[in-house]
């Protein structure tokens, strides 16, 4: 079985909680300034998120500290 990245892994959290927020990437995207592409090679793994970006992501989802402290610790024992 093929082990996915921590880039995919993180991607797909991301997508999962904007979808539940019901938020499209292209609103998304216009919240970070960034264009849909960006928000999609993120969500699909295909690109890094650098921690700046993480941190605006975050803000512009409206997570808590609690859920971003989730995110983060499941992202860890994935890096493991």
């Amino acid at each position: 079985m093929l082990q996915k990245s921590f880039d995919e892994i993180l991607g797909i959290r991301l997508a999962e909680y904007r979808r539940g927020l019901g938020i499209s990437q292209e609103y998304l995207a216009d919240i970070l300034r960034r264009d849909q592409t960006f928000v999609s090679k993120v969500e699909n793994g295909k690109r890094a998120l650098p921690v700046f970006e993480f941190i605006r992501w975050t803000e512009a989802l409206n997570m808590s500290d609690p859920e971003i402290l989730d995110l983060v610790t499941k992202l860890k024992t994935h890096a493991k």
